[in-house]
């Protein structure tokens, strides 16, 4: 998951601290799921998606070329 650090606010205005919210606002948007969007993952990314059941353990979801899912305790 993408992490963005948002500053503080200053106590007056200021162009820059704005610049710096304006951007983080901007890398969040682009890496999360919207709902009613299509969301491609994969590739050569590092992206990757681990469910967790409900005992708490963790599995690494995978699909092969043939469009076989997998799973990989992690």
């Amino acid at each position: 998951m993408t992490r963005a650090n948002v500053p503080d606010a200053p106590a007056e205005y200021n162009q820059t601290h704005q610049t710096q919210v304006a951007s983080a606002i901007n890398t969040l948007a682009q890496t999360t799921f919207v709902k009613g969007e299509r969301t491609f993952i994969g590739g050569n990314t590092n992206t990757q998606i681990v469910l967790i059941d409900a005992n708490g353990g963790q599995w690494l979801l995978g699909v092969n070329t043939s469009g076989v899912l997998t799973t990989v305790a992690v």
